[in-house]
């Protein structure tokens, strides 16, 4: 999924990095499908927004938050 998520982890902030592994390696495939069109499709000045917002998500809630996101 590295190919599909890189326009959101290219760059991550060092206190970031941690939390982001841990939800990432907790996401089964289908989030992290819905992750990588999120990730391209949101905006470069909006990225940082969207890694912060994925990190705070609670896992049950997190698909439904994704495709959210991905309708915007």
């Amino acid at each position: 999924y590295y190919l599909r998520l890189h326009p959101l982890i290219a760059y991550v902030p060092e206190d970031e990095r941690l939390p982001l592994l841990r939800v990432l390696q907790s996401m089964p495939p289908q989030e992290l499908e819905v992750l990588g069109r999120v990730a391209f499709s949101t905006p470069p000045g909006q990225r940082d927004a969207l890694r912060q917002a994925l990190i705070r998500q609670p896992a049950p809630d997190r698909l439904r938050w994704l495709l959210t996101e991905l309708d915007r």
